[in-house]
């Protein structure tokens, strides 16, 4: 019986470049990092928003890049909102000159996402002012994808105070009012029959931020700006590439677009509901009756085969987590994140988890260096193994104790008899607020309430 919890263009003198995988797969997840620090030389110090090119229009973040004594070494911080998601130590940047301007070249290398970004960008010396372009690819399960940007000087004063900028869209300046987005609302996305949760906030100035919660996660840290009856909202995570168009209509509804990259586009449609809820995430997703894990075997990080049960019973614990993951899905990031945490807080009690990995490409060495990096960015400890590509009917197909694979990431909470406690399919990160804490709570109840 399971424990069933409710709610629920491009010149080329200068060229950056940043590898992330990105996915239009809905994951969610909370702030990523904090930001990794201010330099103390104002000269190497940029401030920049970089404008994705999709077909609605430009999709903006902001970027802070910064050298940093004694060494001398660069850090890029990406700004969505209240999340701020830093690059590590991997960034490397060339300032030379071309006799007139100065020209920056800059590498930023995510490898847990695997995508590159590369731009040029070059300062005017009477202005101090900065212009670029360049593009960005992202590798996809279906191919590599291009986006041409831009890049230009953020403005807006104090902007990293709150993390993100209301000049990330540039103003309409035509628009003199602001309609009233601020609140929930249900929305309806016309490729899925399931509504959504829309939550939007506008300050005084226009600047907003909001998510979006579904069935299977959150769309994670929005952050833009309202002009008249426009609301404009975007995310680069170093995953997704969102773009929400919303406008409101003359009954106090609202009709919107959506894109995902240059590879998706559909429109949405929204009305104020401070009642409506998501199905309970706990509910969705089966234990076959009669079923159980003693056949699954898949390969570690070194390529060798695995039981699972025997993986599982060698770690021990009273209470188990089967982490059912990919690392190209921020969510699935948040969720470790959090798994993290609980096991360094119930570890030496017998909270033990075991992830495993379905990623983008049957290449059984791209997969392990990906899961190694991803382990290695997140400092997870727990043993992962790769269980096959990121597809929820193949996922469902190797793993038939469950009714079906719904999502990424999905949670299956055991016991010391690796029995079913409970199953929690997708994930409501951080940037969903009371929602988040609410799951998180759930979370906790059951581990203690199976705790030795």
């Amino acid at each position: 019986m399971l424990y069933h919890v409710g709610m629920n263009p491009t010149p080329t003198r200068w060229i950056v470049v940043i590898a992330i995988s990105v996915s239009a797969f809905l994951c969610y997840a909370g702030p990523s990092s904090e930001p990794n620090g201010v330099a103390s030389d104002p000269y190497n110090q940029h401030d920049l928003v970089i404008e994705l090119l999709v077909p609605g229009g430009p999709l903006p973040f902001e970027c802070f890049l910064a050298q940093h004594k004694p060494d001398m070494t660069w850090s890029a911080d990406i700004y969505n909102g209240t999340e701020v998601i830093g690059s590590g130590d991997d960034v490397e940047v060339v300032r030379h000159s071309d006799g007139i301007e100065t020209v920056w070249d800059v590498q930023i290398n995510l490898a847990h996402y695997d995508t590159v970004l590369t731009w040029t960008m070059i300062e005017n010396p009477a202005s101090t002012s900065y212009r670029g372009s360049g593009v960005l690819k992202k590798v996809r399960p279906s191919g590599t994808y291009e986006i041409q940007i831009l890049v230009r000087e953020a403005t807006g004063g104090s902007w990293k105070s709150r993390r993100s900028s209301n000049t990330r869209f540039l103003p309409i300046e035509s628009a003199a009012t602001k309609a009233d987005f601020v609140g929930r609302w249900r929305a309806e996305f016309s490729s899925s029959k399931e509504p959504a949760i829309a939550v939007f906030d506008v300050d005084d100035d226009g600047f907003a931020t909001g998510t979006f919660m579904t069935t299977t996660g959150d769309y994670r840290y929005l952050a833009g700006r309202v002009d008249g009856d426009l609301l404009r909202l975007s995310v680069f995570d170093g995953a997704h590439s969102f773009l929400f168009h919303a406008k409101m209509l003359p009954d106090g509804s609202i009709a919107g677009d959506f894109w995902s990259g240059n590879w998706w586009h559909e429109t949405w449609t929204a009305t104020r509901d401070d009642d409506f809820q998501l199905p309970d995430a706990f509910a969705g997703t089966s234990w076959v009756e009669g079923e159980t894990i003693d056949d699954l075997v898949f390969s570690d990080l070194d390529g060798k085969p695995q039981s699972v049960t025997e993986l599982l019973d060698k770690q021990g614990g009273s209470i188990r987590v089967l982490e059912i993951f990919g690392t190209w899905c921020p969510n699935c990031t948040d969720a470790a994140r959090d798994l993290k945490t609980l096991q360094e807080k119930y570890g030496d009690r017998g909270f033990t988890v075991l992830g495993l990995a379905f990623e983008h490409t049957d290449d059984m060495q791209r997969s392990t260096r990906m899961v190694r990096a991803y382990k290695e960015r997140y400092g997870l400890d727990w043993p992962v193994l790769v269980a096959g590509l990121s597809s929820k009917k193949k996922a469902s197909l190797v793993l038939p104790f469950l009714d079906g694979v719904r999502t990424f990431p999905t949670l299956i909470f055991l016991n010391e008899h690796n029995e079913p406690l409970a199953i929690h399919a997708g994930y409501t990160g951080s940037a969903t607020g009371d929602a988040y804490e609410d799951m998180i709570q759930k979370f906790t109840s059951i581990i203690e309430n199976n705790l030795e």
